[in-house]
């Protein structure tokens, strides 16, 4: 039946509008007071909210927990699904593993994707990796069953071939003593666009050969 009540002058409604079931709180805070508190379902069999004084505040879905406040921030069972952006203050991370062992953050000046644990940092696509600039310069491609792309300034220098290697502008040499270029025998220097020109060591004797 329709009814209601009402406490401190109308300042406290509980009531029935025909539809629904209503509390309704016109003055100030509403306060639910207690050690232990829970929100059930109609048949008290299943717990929606959970709220422990000096401990967690727990979420449900179905009956199952999937939120929990804890002393270091928050537990999650399950996936999270987030609309919008997130923002991590620096030195805030983001890790993943048991151990911490991936952590990806900003210490403030510099930004870190970081493996601290055991095993290796993989990166895997299906599709090309490429590294740029923020304004879209590029630095470095990765094509999967292809070639290794290096850029200088968004130019392309040096990439990687089924036969070897594609250098474009010098190759500059230094270290001290290890600054050498080393070829096997019968690995040839070839110079001049119908390599005329082929200095190589076949094993047995050191040849300068012109051929064009």
């Amino acid at each position: 039946s329709l009814g209601g009540a009402q406490s401190g002058n109308g300042d406290l409604e509980i009531y029935h509008d025909g539809t629904n079931s209503n509390i309704k709180n016109n003055t100030n805070q509403l306060n639910i007071l207690g050690n232990d508190i829970r929100l059930l379902n109609n048949g008290a069999s299943k717990a929606l909210i959970k709220a422990f004084d000096g401990g967690a505040a727990e979420l449900y879905y179905n009956g199952t927990k999937t939120f929990e406040t804890a002393g270091h921030g928050v537990n999650i069972t399950g996936g999270f699904v987030q609309t919008g952006n997130s923002i991590i203050n620096d030195n805030g991370k983001l890790q993943f593993g048991n151990g911490t062992d991936l952590q990806i953050y900003h210490d403030g000046s510099n930004s870190y994707i970081k493996e601290v644990g055991t095993g290796n940092l993989n990166i895997q696509s299906d599709n090309t990796v490429e590294i740029e600039k923020a304004n879209g310069t590029d630095i470095a491609r990765f094509h999967p069953d292809g070639a290794v792309e290096l850029f200088y300034n968004g130019t392309k220098k040096f990439e990687t071939t089924n036969g070897g290697i594609n250098i474009t502008g010098s190759v500059a040499c230094s270290g001290g003593a290890s600054n050498n270029l080393s070829l096997p025998d019968n690995g040839k220097a070839k110079f001049g666009t119908g390599d005329d020109l082929q200095i190589y060591h076949d094993g047995n004797n050191s040849f300068i050969k012109d051929s064009g």
